[in-house]
């Protein structure tokens, strides 16, 4: 409420890369910056000579300064409404400094409403080191990584030797490469060779495939059908789980969820995305390890949030260990807020 406070209290069961953000009224929060990064580190310290968050944003933000609309009814049933002022950490194409020879984390982390960043680093070696906050158990190479709104990418790399040189970070679109933020180094190198390190990975549960329960979500899309409610204001309901949008709730009318699951089996989610446009669809409460896909080829790991582009099957599967009602939502906010929302229950 307003002007109160909450104070939580918790032990981190997992290090990585995390962010925080309101459930409430969210395209408005969101799209005002009430977002953050909460950064748990790994319980024997990995040592990098830099460690640098990085919240990429595009700001629904006029020329006078004003902000400008966050979401419409045309844009929320297509892939959003993206803001005109892109940045990173408030600011366009920053620069940082690091030391020549440095060994840096870059902790990617797409806090926007609905744009999709696509992370490269051309002519430059950098390896992927942790997806949506889950260490890999190898470092992989980065080429291009496509991020969703509400997912993380950490990466690592070594700074040239030699003080004044650049390593440009790009967004790429299509076949372009544009400018989204670079390292330069300076003069006062560290005089040691460094390695790209592994980071221990969380202790996620195993599934239990061979006796795992298969469960299907279909994530359709409605187009431009619009319900009214009872006084004839239009609410928008463009997408649905399984064939339902979600309701809205209230403290004495919560919808019924769309799987309810049992305390300790192992599922298999098997994610069909039958619409046009991509969805990162995130579950509340677990890690998911990705089996595979139809439409490329997946070494299994772990995420909280599965980018599925068009007309893409994914399947997951996750231990149910956690207990209670979690939501399950497409993180392109608008999409959410018209109906690509629900939960499930552990019981």
């Amino acid at each position: 409420a307003p002007g109160a406070d909450f104070e939580y209290r918790f032990t981190p069961p997992d290090a990585g890369t995390i962010w925080y953000h309101p459930h409430v009224n969210s395209l408005v929060q969101l799209g005002k910056g009430l977002v953050g990064a909460l950064i748990v580190d790994e319980a024997e310290p990995i040592r990098f000579d830099a460690d640098i968050p990085l919240l990429l944003k595009n700001w629904h933000i006029r020329e006078d300064g004003s902000f400008a609309p966050f979401t419409s009814p045309r844009a929320a049933f297509r892939m959003g409404t993206p803001g005109a002022w892109e940045s990173v950490n408030g600011e366009q194409n920053p620069v940082h400094n690091v030391a020549p020879g440095a060994l840096v984390r870059l902790r990617f982390l797409n806090v926007d409403n609905t744009v999709m960043y696509k992370l490269a680093i051309p002519d430059y070696p950098a390896w992927i080191i942790a997806i949506d906050g889950n260490p890999i158990a190898q470092p992989i190479p980065l080429t291009e990584h496509e991020m969703g709104p509400g997912m993380r990418l950490d990466v690592a790399l070594i700074a040239p030797e030699k003080p004044g040189q650049n390593v440009a970070i790009k967004n790429a679109k299509g076949r372009l490469l544009f400018d989204l933020m670079s390292l330069q180094t300076t003069a006062a190198g560290l005089g040691a060779t460094r390695h790209i390190p592994s980071l221990p990975v969380n202790p996620i549960p195993t599934p239990d495939l061979a006796n795992a329960e298969k469960l299907n979500f279909v994530f359709e899309w409605e187009g431009a059908i619009t319900p009214t409610d009872p006084e004839g204001k239009p609410k928008h309901a463009f997408w649905t789980i399984n064939r339902r949008a979600w309701e809205g709730m209230s403290a004495d009318n919560i919808p019924e969820p769309v799987a309810t699951l049992t305390l300790g089996k192992t599922y298999i989610f098997r994610l069909r995305n039958m619409t046009p446009h991509s969805h990162p669809i995130h579950l509340h409460g677990f890690t998911w390890t990705v089996l595979r896909s139809n439409q490329k080829t997946i070494e299994p790991y772990h995420t909280d949030t599965v980018l599925l582009e068009k007309n893409e099957l994914v399947e997951v599967a996750f231990v149910a260990d956690n207990p209670g009602r979690w939501m399950y939502h497409c993180h392109v906010i608008e999409h959410m807020k018209t109906g690509l929302m629900g939960y499930i229950t552990v019981r």
